[in-house]
């Protein structure tokens, strides 16, 4: 049999430090998100932001205290991590047409632009798509009932 070559998983690196000790601690949270160095990953129907450049396809982050325009199914950002200096949110939009008029992105499948992506933006997209996916089928704590990953 045989077998083919394999480049490395872009969707699976240890792109952020993911914060699990700071996720229940509310007061961080709201402190974080309205910091100037909080930016939000947004994802429509499970597909990510982007922007196609002369180089290829970039993500496409919104800073969390510019606003986030456009509908969301509950107003929630969910924590992703941190990377350097930027603390990563995600969020679900129900209407994406504010955000690609304002950014010029447009959402694609990540299983078709991740290729084409930097592998930390890569990455950072499939986190947030995966988070947001997972919450979105796990919506309370099966032990105490309470909301899971958001930021009240």
């Amino acid at each position: 049999m045989r077998t083919l070559p394999r480049g490395p998983n872009v969707f699976a690196g240890p792109y952020l430090d993911r914060l699990a000790h700071l996720r229940k601690d509310e007061v961080w949270l709201r402190k974080a998100a309205a910091g100037p160095d909080a930016l939000v990953v947004p994802v429509w129907q499970s597909k990510s932001l982007v922007r196609r450049t002369e180089t290829g396809l970039v993500a496409v982050y919104l800073a969390a205290n510019d606003g986030v325009p456009g509908d969301t199914p509950d107003g929630d950002l969910v924590l992703l991590g941190r990377h350097e200096d930027a603390v990563y949110f995600a969020r679900e939009l129900t209407d994406p047409a504010a955000v690609v008029e304002r950014t010029g992105g447009r959402f694609e499948d990540l299983r078709l632009a991740g290729a084409m992506l930097d592998a930390r933006q890569a990455g950072v997209l499939a986190y947030a798509r995966a988070l947001l996916y997972w919450r979105s089928r796990h919506r309370f704590c099966g032990a105490c009932g309470a909301p899971s990953f958001c930021l009240p």
